[in-house]
């Protein structure tokens, strides 16, 4: 025999519960009429319903990835900053006593490696589309 997935016996339970749920109702009240203009307004807001808890779920999940993957660039840029930053920083103190001017280029990557500007990297990086 085929195993059913977990999805399709969820549904099918619910279903069955909701069977259960009306059949106590009709036991109750003994009113069809009343049972079924609720059921069709609840079967017509379905699609609605689904509508907005995909839109907020699939909001959720996309915001949750983009923090998972801004703490993993985070964790990336410090590991190199503390590798690599301390050699530039000395190189750009050398660079700086020695006699050539410093190139504006040669600057900007030494702020970058000393961490000056991480906060302006991780804020780019927050605002680019993923």
């Amino acid at each position: 025999m085929k195993r059913i997935s977990w999805p399709i016996l969820l549904g099918l339970s619910l279903i069955v519960l909701s069977i259960i749920l009306y059949l106590i109702h009709y036991a109750i009240f003994r009113d069809t009429h009343h049972i079924f203009i609720y059921m069709i307004g609840d079967i017509a807001f379905v699609p609605i319903e689904i509508l907005l808890v995909t839109l907020i779920i699939h909001r959720l999940l996309n915001e949750r990835e983009k923090r998972a993957r801004l703490e993993k660039l985070n964790m990336v840029i410090g590991t190199f900053f503390s590798a690599v930053g301390t050699k530039l920083s000395a190189s750009r103190q050398r660079h700086k006593k020695s006699v050539y001017p410093a190139s504006p280029r040669m600057d900007r990557l030494c702020q970058i490696f000393e961490g000056q500007l991480s906060v302006s990297l991780l804020t780019h990086y927050e605002n680019e589309p993923l």
